[in-house]
């Protein structure tokens, strides 16, 4: 009798811990289910991120815990509805949501041959090609708008996920952190086919990236054909930072071949406080971090159909950051009748990391049914020079 109680209670607790949030997005003006919206849920006081994307009918369900959240839909970068909800111990519909996306009418002509979102078994499709919004920029740029993913301070993230990797054509990136968005904005948004967001990786995926994936599909070139790109871009803030980019692509006969290089300057000053009150003293501590970065990447790609069924291939990737990270925090200690104490620290984190890889690959078609045996063999090395000063 005893074990049936403790069953029937961490029973009750588990299915009390969360909570179902259902609904249902149209659009006000055509009253159409609005399919792909993405609909998140921000904690009031602070936590993980918790949203989804609708399905074809517009209807949407999340499961979370009981507090105070913040309703977000937006569509393709667009945000259309925000409202503060409050979820308790049972499950919450919220009913028809009706909202206004002129982004969604805007696309109807450029979507006439294929759907802008696709949703495949084991993947969500953003044809960037189909898009007003992605004809200009930079992958980073794109990637903001891609439904179920988050680009904040540098950082790109999967709603829901833990973490994620990031592949081009199907080829995993090595990179992360800033070296990722360094190698990503080298990239222009008119070389971009569409984004693949997989949630949950097929097996071949699993040891690579279990939690999350993107696939960044490049578009192909023209048959007979090249064409070279030269790009620059700067930006004035507290001070200056720029890039540049050049790409160049070949398609003759059986070989195509494309190149890219990029380089990239960051100069960043940020500014972190800190005050603290305690009985007898408070502590301001004042940390400035002055952050001087510079990149460069360049990677090559080359590959021969030997016939219909069988392509075979190379890439190499490079890339190299040199960044210094300088900190001077100053700690001022007050105390009730006695003098200010204050401390003042100097920081250097000097960081030089550089990292090359080279790929063969092979890929045999065996059917018209989508069979395929799909060979890699991948050679990596990074190095970083690091090192902290006090």
């Amino acid at each position: 009798m005893r074990l049936v109680l403790v069953v029937l209670f961490a029973f009750l607790f588990t299915t009390s811990s969360a909570q179902e949030i259902t609904g249902k997005i149209i659009e006000n003006q055509q009253q159409s289910p609005l399919a792909f919206a993405e609909v998140v849920l921000k904690p009031i006081t602070s936590g993980e991120l918790t949203g989804t994307v609708t399905d074809e009918n517009g209807n949407f369900s999340i499961n979370i815990s009981p507090g105070e959240y913040i309703l977000e839909i937006s569509y393709v970068g667009n945000k259309l509805y925000t409202k503060k909800i409050n979820v308790k111990t049972s499950n919450l519909d919220l009913e028809t949501i009706s909202v206004k996306n002129s982004q969604q009418l805007d696309e109807v002509i450029l979507t006439a041959r294929k759907k802008l979102i696709e949703r495949k078994i084991d993947r969500l499709v953003f044809n960037v090609a189909n898009s007003s919004k992605a004809s200009q920029g930079d992958v980073i740029e794109v990637l903001k708008i891609t439904p179920s993913i988050r680009v904040e301070n540098d950082e790109i993230t999967m709603i829901g996920k833990g973490s994620m990797r990031v592949m081009i054509n199907e080829q995993m990136l090595q990179l992360t952190g800033m070296d990722l968005i360094n190698y990503l904005q080298s990239i222009d948004s008119e070389s971009i086919k569409s984004v693949e967001v997989i949630s949950n990786p097929p097996a071949r995926y699993e040891a690579e990236g279990n939690s999350g994936l993107i696939n960044i599909v490049l578009k192909k070139s023209k048959n007979d054909s090249w064409n070279a790109q030269l790009k620059g871009t700067f930006i004035q803030r507290t001070k200056p930072n720029y890039r540049t980019s050049a790409n160049f692509n070949y398609n003759k006969d059986k070989l195509t071949f494309s190149g890219r290089l990029g380089f990239i300057k960051h100069q960043i000053l940020l500014q972190e406080d800190l005050n603290t009150r305690y009985r007898e003293e408070t502590s301001a501590i004042k940390t400035p971090v002055d952050i001087d970065l510079e990149g460069q990447v360049a990677s090559a790609e080359i590959g021969y159909e030997i016939n219909q069924n069988w392509q075979i291939g190379g890439q190499y990737f490079f890339n190299t950051t040199r960044a210094d990270i300088l900190t001077r925090p100053e700690t001022r200690i007050s105390r009730e009748n006695d003098e200010d104490v204050t401390i003042i620290t100097n920081g250097q984190e000097p960081q030089h990391p550089r990292l090359h890889k080279v790929n063969l690959n092979s890929q045999i078609n065996l059917d018209t049914l989508g069979k395929r045996v799909i060979i890699n063999l991948d050679y990596l090395n990074n190095h970083n020079e690091g090192h902290k000063i006090l």
